[in-house]
């Protein structure tokens, strides 16, 4: 869904060779990240035998590591005070139970049909972002073309009938 965002973001507009390879980068990135918590949970899994067990000690391993790199850039990044972390700690809290369950879609259904199923919030996002636009609050979404919004919607519906064709085939 992150690229079909991208391509229907800003209509007209061209992305560069050098966003393009930034983008590649990123998605290859962000799979091989998938692919290594996958085999975490069966790594772990393999030794304690418990499959919920296994999903949060992988979480607990790999956000120990983060937690630590975090750290030392803050320890490092001298601008940074404690007032600015301040208004991050909801969505912080909120994106560490997003992660949990990210790891056990992970666990229970693999990295990639766990990536399409989380696809399938696209749809809900775009219709989030019209209705955010609609009541006026633009510092958290812009309102949208008409055409901008209809094709959103069109490739939000796309990607979902997508997601339905691959699990029907998984089967």
């Amino acid at each position: 869904m992150h690229l079909v965002q991208i391509f229907v973001k800003n209509p007209g507009k061209s992305i560069t060779l050098s966003g393009a390879l930034w983008l590649l980068m990123a998605v290859v990135g962000y799979s091989l990240t998938d692919i290594s918590v996958k085999q975490l949970i069966n790594c772990i899994e393999a030794e304690t035998g418990k499959g919920v067990l296994s999903i949060f000690i992988a979480m607990s391993i790999s956000y120990f590591y983060l937690g630590i790199f975090s750290l030392l850039v803050l320890l490092f990044a001298r601008s940074i005070k404690l007032k600015h972390l301040k208004p991050a700690l909801t969505f912080s809290c909120w994106w560490f139970v997003a992660m949990l369950l990210l790891f056990a879609c992970f666990g229970l259904i693999g990295p990639l049909f766990g990536n399409i199923v989380q696809s399938g919030r696209g749809i809900i996002a775009v219709i989030i972002g019209a209705v955010i636009a609609k009541f006026g609050w633009s510092e958290h979404e812009e309102r949208l073309a008409r055409s901008v919004l209809i094709r959103r919607i069109a490739a939000a519906l796309l990607t979902t009938y997508a997601i339905i064709l691959f699990a029907l085939a998984k089967q």
